[in-house]
């Protein structure tokens, strides 16, 4: 059990320094530029070392059973959705 909870904190600190240095270095992931997407403010500009912490732990929530939900709510609600 501790072995579990030991490997899934690791490879959530791996994925979010990688995630968090390649955010902050306006680099593309692999799938983001695979399908031509990038992450911007509403305002068009880069989001900033915080935010992109910030847009980052949130995907802590997004691994919540149920809270997915919200996300697709909140999506559909806003008025800039391109949906």
């Amino acid at each position: 059990m501790w072995g579990a909870a030991i490997f899934v904190l690791i490879y959530f600190f791996f994925i979010s320094v990688i995630t968090l240095v390649r955010n902050s270095l306006e680099r593309p992931t692999p799938g983001k530029r695979k399908a031509g997407i990038r992450v911007i403010k509403d305002s068009g500009r880069p989001l900033t070392p915080a935010e992109t912490i910030g847009r980052h732990l949130m995907r802590i929530v997004d691994w919540l059973p149920f809270f997915y939900g919200v996300g697709m709510v909140s999506a559909f609600l806003t008025r800039g959705n391109s949906g």
